[in-house]
């Protein structure tokens, strides 16, 4: 049973998937895809899958007041830091994102993290701000089954994840980061 906030959020993330539709980041979406017919038009329903995914165990509250252009903003900068990331390696980005610079905006600085899957990853990320002496506002932490090229370019985010262990050869379980500090 959904609850209003549930609903609010599923609202939220498809409000965002719309804006992609008047994006400049155009035909390079998270999904690769595009409308047949219009090249560089979004797909709007894998875009919102995109979004599903990426926001899928984020609470509804920690979503509640963001303006669309923001959630879509955020997803698609984690998806550019993941554009390139050989395998073994971490991309990490700290950044406070603005509308002129990035083409949307947070009241916090961000932590956006790319790695290979493993555990502990977000406890000894939060530990590590926190040792800091930096507050914790939201963390994010899709993970996402990706095929890469033998170079690290993402060639493609897999739209669901595989049941068990029948991962694709060419792919691999990536943790992606998000997370918003002082």
């Amino acid at each position: 049973m959904q609850t209003k906030l549930d609903e609010a959020k599923a609202e939220l993330l498809e409000r965002a998937a719309r804006v992609a539709e008047n994006s400049p980041v155009g035909g390079h979406l998270p999904t690769g895809t595009t409308s047949e017919g219009t090249p560089g038009t979004p797909d709007s329903e894998s875009v919102l899958a995109f979004l599903q995914r990426y926001y899928l165990h984020t609470a509804p509250e920690d979503l509640a007041d963001r303006d669309p252009v923001d959630v879509f903003g955020a997803a698609v900068s984690h998806y550019r830091l993941a554009e390139n990331r050989p395998q073994g390696t971490a991309n990490v980005r700290v950044h406070t994102p603005t509308v002129e610079e990035n083409g949307w905006t947070c009241s916090h600085t961000v932590v956006e993290v790319v790695t290979d899957d493993m555990p502990f990853l977000v406890d000894s990320v939060t530990n590590e701000l926190t040792r800091q002496g930096r507050g914790i506002h939201v963390v994010i932490h899709p993970q996402f089954v990706v095929r890469r090229d033998l170079t690290g370019k993402l060639l493609e985010v897999l739209p669901t994840p595989p049941v068990g262990d029948d991962l694709p050869h060419d792919a691999h379980v990536e943790s992606w980061i998000h997370v918003e500090i002082d």
